[in-house]
């Protein structure tokens, strides 16, 4: 037996040692050198269960920490670890990426190495546990393992070897086999700067009445389920250098079935996260090729280095694909890249250890500045850039120029297999100016709108089948003046929307000249203001073009303003070609702001409305008590009398936790004051924020028709806060009169209401607002009213015109 044995053991290293031999290159330096611990640390961050660490320290000095991936077979709740002698409180289990609680969920025989769950575990589904160990004795559930075997010559070539093989486990009244893993890790050096590294591992089932070399078993002989399969690790590295060239090779197959990892990480035969990695991307390979070339070399780094990469990524479902070049001089540079995915590839988040999320985000920062850096993608760039398979962006262009004088050119395309985004963008700088600007397209027929990331939302807009110019620079005068203009315009099938801004800014004054063409004759509905990012073109095309739409031509604004210590002083003028006049004035003194109103404009209804007001806004200084302002306004319609528009706010500080404010308005002014609002509304408000970051809040309010005198007085007691969801919820009661000629009706309200970001880009609102008259309401003619609203709104949501 012991010579059957040393034969078949010789025979294994020789098949391992003549399959090595064969050159599958790779990227060098291997898939170690991709690990991003920035990227590594974000993910953890977000507490993905399959990127999971080892188990918190125990204070135990001999315990080992090790983690299993163990799939389910659908009708078994026990399951035997690879190691015993548990160091208790130690471990963690996740199942289908949700946490198990211990003793609720799951029960672990810390003696026997042995976790049981509360219920069977799907075929579909794997578990991941974690957990300390203590070394030597029976804390291993090892048969043998030779780790590694080390073989050098002459510094230039060394190989480890590694046998490894673990014990049966129990399911039910079979078990599966016992796994033999085998094979070697090769590094060659060539010269003192090439390298090519090679692994090969095969993980192999045993009969489980003996085992790999011989040795019987200890349990006994009984049917074998049929779970594991044999299947191998290839990995081919090839780093080679020659002067100021430098190429790397790559090549990646890992098995769908490969099962031996435990023994790989016993063994130490590689690094523990590139281990990680493997067992992630199970099933994928990846093809890299990489070149590199310096101009300058070690001699004059600060030349940009020359380079190229094609990367593929593949398993049944479809392919991941990155290619492209940069080509530098020292005062020109050409770049291309390309990076996507097939719309079927399923194992786009699976790419946790390389460094493809934070690539691609990369990339998309550079679709609008060619000179952006790592430092510029944020974490919710990566992390966004995982569920959008089957988008492909590409990007072309050259910089030029060195010194104080750059510029760029770029082309940029962006499709989903149905439909397209293109922008083509430029800038020029120099000592004394820039000029930049860009011309982008959206077809109607793209469809992956909503997963993009947040940065190409806020520049390429919300609306598809728009076309979008825009053109801006500024040039340094004399005397520390600064000459700006700019172009943008907004189009689509329905009309556009155009505006030129010229203005001249220096260190105590600015004056600048607007004028806009609006053709549009629909009206856009706009998005929702607390989903967008303020100052963003989507933000900006839904609030600004919708108001517009239709209503102004050949518009023209004017500004000047002045700056001097404490005085402050703007005056701006408005015109267009249908008559619209206006012209306010504003002067801060002392912080305050004081300001005198004067409009002669076209109403929404036809009418000429001329209208002349003052205003005055306090001092916003965060250490001040009190806040105030106040509006009062005169406005003329040519057919009615005068209307008085006013306003009056204030809030008063009590303490560090109590607001009291009031406010007072009438006929509220909405759409740059051409429709008036002809209600009274009046509010007396006190606020105290409570723990746990909830609010009490007490409040009175008069709503008045003027035109009809109807109205309704309410005095509410609410509560407010956030949940540990993430989600905001209030509740309020209340006590109402409907006050009208008729007579008053009294009535009771309950209102409730849930706001709850369900998703990155989905959220839901669910209110309900019910009122019970003691009588018939004189404005809604009703005994009884009842609201039940739920809304399912996007960040991204995309409404019918």
């Amino acid at each position: 037996m012991i010579v059957s044995a040393g034969k078949r053991f010789a025979a294994i290293i020789a098949v391992v040692l003549l399959i090595s031999a064969v050159p599958l290159w790779a990227d060098g330096q291997g898939v170690a050198k991709t690990l991003s611990g920035r990227l590594e640390g974000f993910l953890g961050a977000f507490g993905d269960p399959r990127l999971l660490t080892d188990p918190l320290p125990t204070g135990n000095q001999q315990a080992k920490s090790d983690y299993e991936i163990i799939y389910g077979n659908g009708t078994a709740t026990e399951y035997l670890l690879a190691h015993t002698k548990l160091v208790p409180n130690s471990d963690y289990a996740v199942v289908g990426g949700i946490s198990q609680i211990r003793d609720v969920d799951y029960h672990i025989d810390y003696e026997r190495g042995m976790i049981m769950f509360n219920r069977p575990i799907r075929t579909s589904e794997y578990f991941v546990v974690g957990y300390s160990y203590t070394k030597g004795g029976t804390g291993e559930r090892k048969l043998l393992n030779i780790p590694g075997l080390a073989l050098t010559g002459n510094g230039k070539l060394s190989v480890d070897l590694t046998y490894g093989s673990r014990a049966v486990q129990r399911v039910g009244n079979s078990v599966t086999p016992n796994i033999a893993t085998y094979g070697l890790n090769t590094t060659a050096k060539i010269g003192s700067n090439s390298t090519i590294k090679s692994m090969f591992y095969t993980s192999n089932p045993q009969r489980p009445d003996t085992s790999g070399l011989g040795v019987l078993s200890l349990l006994p002989t009984t049917p074998i389920a049929p779970a594991v399969k044999s299947d191998r690790i290839i990995v081919q590295n090839a780093d080679l250098a020659f002067g100021k060239f430098k190429l790397q090779l790559g090549y990646q197959d890992v098995g769908p079935n490969f099962s031996g990892f435990l023994e790989l990480r016993d063994s130490d035969a590689a690094p523990d996260a590139m281990l990680r990695r493997f067992e992630y991307e199970k099933g994928m390979k990846r093809t890299n090729i990489a070149m590199q070339f310096a101009p300058g070399g070690t001699a004059n780094p600060a030349l940009p280095v020359s380079d190229f990469f094609w990367n593929t990524i593949q398993d049944t479902s479809g392919e991941f694909r990155a290619k492209g070049f940069n080509f530098n001089t020292k005062n020109l540079g050409l770049f291309a890249e390309t990076r996507g995915s097939d719309p079927t590839f399923a194992k786009l988040a699976y790419l946790a250890y390389g460094t493809e999320w934070s690539d691609t985000a990369l990339q998309i920062r550079r679709q609008f500045d060619p000179n952006a850096a790592a430092g510029n993608v944020a974490y919710m760039d990566i992390y966004q850039t995982i569920y959008a398979p089957g988008i492909e962006r590409s990007r072309y262009g050259l910089k030029f120029g060195s010194g104080p004088s750059t510029g760029w050119l770029q082309a940029v395309n962006i499709s989903d297999h149905y439909g397209e985004i293109e922008r083509y963008g430029f800038k020029v700088a120099g000592e004394k100016y820039s000029l930049s600007g860009f011309k982008q397209s959206v077809d109607k027929t793209f469809t992956k709108l909503p997963y993009l990331i947040d940065v190409e939302k806020e520049q390429f807009g919300i609306y598809p089948g728009t076309e979008r110019l825009d053109i801006g620079g500024s040039y340094k005068l004399k005397n520390g003046l600064d000459a700006i203009a700019a172009m943008e315009s907004f189009s689509d099938q329905y009309g556009s929307v155009a505006t030129q801004s010229f203005g001249v800014k220096g260190k105590t004054w600015d004056v600048k000249a607007n004028f806009k063409d609006v053709t549009r004759i629909d009206t856009v509905v706009p998005p929702v203001p607390q989903l967008i990012p303020t100052g963003s073109l989507a933000y900006e095309e839904g609030n600004t073009i919708t108001l517009e739409a239709g209503m102004e031509r050949g518009l023209f604004k004017s500004f000047a303003g002045l700056t001097n210590g404490k005085l402050k002083a703007r005056v701006s003028t408005e015109q267009s070609s249908g008559r619209n006049k206006s012209a306010t004035f504003e002067a801060g003194i002392l912080r305050g702001t004081m300001g005198i109103d004067y409009a002669d404009l076209q109403s929404s209804y036809g009418t000429q409305v001329e209208s002349k007001g003052l205003r005055f806004i306090s001092d916003r200084t965060a250490n001040k008590w009190l806040y105030y302002d106040a509006l009062y306004k005169i406005r003329r319609d040519g057919v009615a009398g005068p209307v008085i528009v006013r306003a009056y706010n204030a809030t008063a500080k009590i303490n560090d936790r109590t607001n009291l404010s009031y406010n007072y308005s009438t006929n509220t002014e909405y759409y740059d004051a051409k429709i008036v609002s002809p209600v009274a509304l009046e509010t007396l408000q006190l606020t105290s924020s409570l723990k746990n970051g909830y609010s009490l809040m007490g409040y009175f309010k008069r709503y008045e028709y003027l035109s009809y005198r109807y109205g309704v007085n309410s005095y509410s007691l609410a509560l407010s806060g956030k949940l540990k969801s993430g989600a905001s919820v209030a509740a309020g009661l209340g006590q109402n009169v409907a006050l009208s000629t008729l007579g008053d009706v009294d009535g009771k309200t309950l209102w409730l209401r849930y706001d709850h970001q369900v998703s990155q880009e989905n959220y839901l609102k669910f209110s309900v607002l019910a009122t019970r008259w003691d009588g018939v309401n004189p404005i809604t003619q009703s005994e009884n009213d009842l609201e039940f609203r739920i809304d399912f709104a996007s960040r991204f949501d995309l409404l019918s015109r």
